[in-house]
């Protein structure tokens, strides 16, 4: 809770040690380009954590943006708490626009 980010090279300055901080930095790297996201997982823990009540209100959402010439297309699910939308599952998509029966498709092969 040092640095207050989810920026690596930021988290990296954080790091105890005599280790330079792209030391640190090459670190984080190595263990996050292995990292699988465990989406059931992280439903089970927002959905507990955030004592929301059954029946559920789920919310599917779309977004785009865009950082330079790179277009980062989102599909969400997510569920309502209070006039919230928290998000359990995402997918990049890997094309503009609109998702179709195709990308609902993948999800549910990913997800099992």
């Amino acid at each position: 809770m040092r640095v207050k980010t989810v920026n690596l090279a930021e988290i990296a300055t954080g790091f105890s040690g005599e280790a330079k901080v792209a030391s640190h930095y090459k670190r984080l790297q190595r263990f996050f380009r292995d990292f699988e996201v465990d989406y059931e997982s992280i439903a089970l823990m927002v959905v507990k954590v955030m004592k929301i009540p059954e029946p559920w209100v789920i919310s599917i959402d779309r977004t785009d943006w865009q950082f330079g010439k790179t277009v980062f297309n989102v599909l969400t699910l997510g569920v309502v708490h209070h006039g919230v939308a928290f998000p359990l599952v995402w997918i990049m998509l890997d094309k503009k626009g609109n998702s179709n029966t195709w990308t609902l498709e993948k999800i549910e092969a990913k997800n099992g």
